[in-house]
């Protein structure tokens, strides 16, 4: 990033925007001795900042209609999550998440708003919305995206689904992937990042404590993939 920006310039840079959309969650460097993603992640914390539902459209009440673009270019993330929900995730990742049931998931009506990965972990009775980065150069995936992105954006697909009653419909329809999903199964979200990325090296960093103290506050499982696949 070629600007520098003070504490209370990225702070309202945060304030006045669309939570994850704006450019700041992802900015890397530091002001006043603290990274910026740690400011937000802080001032989050300390103001109680409710995330935002997505605004302005009607949230689906139901989940089985996926509209699917044909031409996927291999090495994105689209492919990549094609790629896991017709062939399953593998040992590497199934103890963590159990095995994918949808991709794509469109969960607001008239847009293209899509909760990348869908999955279910039949132990612990519980589906996973999954955000999902990771693009492919010379056969190893990475991501420039913060973990603080990644974890602003899922919370707010969750809570469109949430704080619009949506959460038993989605349940109900994933039953029709996966009959063993209940009325006691439970509906948390996870990252899904390669190993080599910018927000896998944040993840668990004593650097970042308040990035993840607001993970944790969110209930977000954090999950690394190879990058070589």
């Amino acid at each position: 990033m070629a600007n520098e920006y003070t504490k209370k310039q990225i702070i309202e840079e945060f304030d006045n925007t669309r939570q994850y959309q704006k450019a700041c969650v992802n900015y890397n460097g530091k002001t006043e001795g603290k990274y910026y993603i740690e400011i937000i992640a802080e001032h989050i914390l300390e103001k109680n900042i409710a995330i935002d539902p997505y605004p302005g459209y009607e949230v689906r009440d139901s989940f089985l209609f996926n509209e699917r673009s044909t031409n996927i270019e291999e090495g994105t993330e689209k492919h990549l999550c094609r790629s896991w929900y017709s062939n399953g995730f593998g040992n590497d990742l199934l103890d963590d998440l159990g095995h994918p049931i949808e991709c794509e998931l469109n969960i607001v009506n008239g847009t293209k708003v899509n909760v990348d990965l869908v999955s279910f972990d039949e132990k612990k009775n519980i589906i996973y919305l999954i955000e999902v980065k990771g693009t492919k150069k010379e056969n190893v995936y990475s991501s420039d995206e913060t973990v603080l992105r990644c974890a602003l954006e899922i919370e707010t697909y969750y809570q469109s689904l949430s704080v619009n009653n949506r959460l038993d419909a989605l349940k109900r329809d994933m039953k029709l992937k996966d009959e063993r999903i209940n009325a006691n199964t439970q509906v948390k979200k996870a990252i899904l990042v390669p190993e080599n990325s910018k927000a896998a090296e944040q993840i668990n960093n004593p650097n970042y404590p308040f990035v993840n103290k607001l993970i944790k506050k969110f209930d977000i499982k954090p999950v690394k993939f190879v990058s070589k696949r």
